[in-house]
Order: structure tokens, then C-alpha cells, then sequence
């Protein structure tokens, strides 16, 4: 998603200063407006899933496009999926990693939407897996692996483009529009006043 910051009125202002001055205020106004607009993105999606901040910041860049034309790209940086396992009851964990018996009798509680409710998996459990990332794992019944047993797969949920597209880019575009003319006023007066 190419994020546009509107500058309407501002461009005789910018024609009118040093074009080293401009360029400074631009760099830092893009810098700090994209900082807090995908901060505000991130807050959306945790006001719905039940994830934070923390856990999301790895799945969203960005990247400045045109200086000159004032655009930024957002990107989703992961196609796949989010494991289950961020939206596991963390006091279940521990007791989950040390059952020994991990068969079908096994259980994991997650609970994935924000004021939703909490959905069991009756014959998973928890698991390092090869790579050392700790993940939900289901024994697949009536599918058997190459050795005999019941097949195990890793539980995912949505990914982080489903859950950035229709509640955390909205909100970035949104918040650009709507700071960015304030944030390069007062750039402009700090490198000008810096410059006098």
C-alpha cells in the first residue's frame, strides 16, 4: 500500500525556504509521521485480536517511496500465517510443555478475537518444534506419517495481511492524512529557526 501524504498549501511554503532546510523537515516529518502512524495501525489490530503490539511489529514495515512526492509504502511483510500459539492462555503453558502424555486426550485453550470466546482444541498440544519456535500441534486422526503414527500439524490462524487489511491500513492512512500538514509546520519552523 502506497501511502500518499497530501501537502495541499504547503508547496509555496516549501518553494519559498532553503531546499536543504525542506529536505530535512520532509525527512523528518515522514520519519515521525509513518513511526506513529503504523503504531496506531498496530493498536487497531490489537483492539481486535487478542495480540499486542510487541507481537505485530515484525509483520508491518515501511519504506519511503518519493521525498518529493511525499509517499511512503506500507507493507505486510509476512504471507503466511500467525501461530496459534500468540493467542494460547499463557498460565496453561508451562503445564502444556512439561505433559508428558501428549496424546489425543490432550487439550489447548486459545482464544484468537477480543470479546469473543475461547475455542478448545480437544487433541492438540504444545510443542518446540524442530526449528526451537514453540507452536500448537494437532494430531491429524485418520491420516498416518511416514513412521505409522497419526500425522501432527502445526495450528495457524489468520495472517497478518487479513488482519492489517481491513482495520490497520485504514487507520495508518487515516492518521497520515490527517497529521502529516501539522508534523511538517513544525519542522519547517524548527530547521528554519535552527538555520537563522
Amino acid at each position: 500500500m502506497i501511502v500518499t501524504i497530501d501537502m495541499t498549501g504547503q508547496e509555496a511554503l516549501l518553494r519559498s525556504i532553503n531546499p536543504n532546510t525542506a529536505k530535512k523537515a520532509i525527512k523528518r516529518t515522514l520519519k515521525e509521521v509513518m513511526s506513529s502512524a503504523m503504531t496506531a495501525g498496530q493498536k487497531e489490530v490489537t483492539k481486535k485480536y487478542n495480540l499486542k503490539t510487541s507481537q505485530l511489529k515484525r509483520y508491518i514495515g515501511s519504506r519511503v517511496v518519493s521525498k518529493q512526492g511525499l509517499e511512503v509504502s506500507v507493507s505486510i511483510r509476512s504471507q503466511g500465517y500467525v501461530s496459534m500459539f500468540n493467542f494460547i492462555n499463557k498460565a496453561s503453558t508451562q503445564s502444556s510443555l512439561t505433559r508428558k502424555n501428549k496424546n489425543n486426550k490432550s487439550k489447548v485453550k486459545v482464544k484468537i478475537i477480543k470479546g469473543g470466546g475461547v475455542h478448545t482444541f480437544r487433541h492438540a498440544f504444545v510443542m518446540i518444534g524442530k526449528s526451537g519456535n514453540i507452536g500448537i500441534f494437532e494430531r491429524v486422526r485418520g491420516v498416518k506419517s511416514s513412521t505409522g503414527n497419526n500425522k501432527i500439524t502445526r495450528l495457524n490462524t489468520v495472517g497478518p495481511i487479513g488482519m492489517f487489511e481491513k482495520v490497520g491500513l485504514p487507520i495508518i492512512q487515516d492518521h497520515v492524512t490527517s497529521r502529516a500538514a501539522d508534523v511538517l509546520k513544525r519542522n519547517l519552523a524548527f530547521y528554519m529557526g535552527k538555520d537563522a
